[in-house]
C-alpha cells in the first residue's frame, strides 16, 4: 500500500476475460477502498483478439468507472517471441505491431507526466 500511495500512476494489464477482469477491478476497488486516487489507476487491455472484444471489454470498464489507456496490445505470437527471445514486446520485428506499443507507451507516459 505504501508503494501504491508513492507513484504517480497504477497500470493494470487486463484481458477480456471476466477470470481477468474481476479480479483485476477487485484490486482496483481495494485500492481506492485504501484511499488511492482513482485517476492514478489505468487499465491497459492486452491480449485482444478482435475489434468486438476490444470493443465489449472497453464498454464493460466504462461501467467500472476506471479508467483504460484508448491504446491495447493485440494477442499476437510475435509479441511472445519477443519476449523468449529476451526482448519487450515493443521490440517485436513487425512495423505495424511496434507502432501500437509505441502508441501505448506515449500514452502511458503522458499520464505520468500529467498526474505529476
Amino acid at each position: 500500500m505504501e508503494i501504491a500511495k508513492k507513484t504517480d500512476l497504477i497500470v493494470q494489464p487486463v484481458g477480456a476475460s471476466r477470470d481477468d477482469l474481476l479480479p483485476a477491478l477487485r484490486e482496483f476497488n481495494a485500492l481506492k477502498a485504501q484511499g488511492i486516487n482513482q485517476n492514478k489507476l489505468l487499465f491497459v487491455l492486452n491480449h485482444l483478439s478482435t475489434p468486438a472484444e476490444v470493443l465489449a471489454t472497453q464498454e464493460y470498464l466504462t461501467e467500472s468507472g476506471y479508467p483504460f489507456a484508448p491504446f491495447y496490445l493485440s494477442e499476437r505470437a510475435s509479441y511472445r517471441q519477443a519476449q523468449s527471445e529476451g526482448k519487450s514486446v515493443g521490440e517485436v520485428n513487425y512495423t505495424s505491431l511496434k507502432k501500437q506499443t509505441q502508441k501505448l507507451t506515449n500514452y502511458l507516459l503522458k499520464q505520468i507526466e500529467v498526474l505529476k
